[in-house]
């Protein structure tokens, strides 16, 4: 599902003439939605708390593109169960 959802955007902003580096940008924040739609939609990981540049700019509309995603918690999270939930 997600292979096949990067493919199509990729193909899409290929159609519009966008250059490699801003295909890049789009893919990096359509994996960033796509983690954040998976841990907003799993109870287990409703402690979380989204922030930093990410937060900024999917919250409050900052024109800025992060690199990563900053999560707080108060409980342990096993990093390890996590990346194979997503994988699944």
């Amino acid at each position: 599902m997600l292979i096949q959802g990067l493919e199509r955007k990729t193909q899409e902003l290929k159609n519009k003439g966008l250059t490699n580096e801003v295909i890049k940008n789009y893919l990096k924040e359509y994996l960033q939605l796509f983690i954040l739609e998976f841990l907003y939609n799993q109870k287990k990981y409703q402690d979380l708390i989204f922030t930093g540049g990410s937060c900024l700019r999917f919250c409050y509309g900052l024109n800025r593109l992060s690199e990563d995603l900053d999560l707080d918690s108060l409980n342990k999270i096993d990093k390890k169960i996590l990346a194979k939930e997503l994988k699944e």
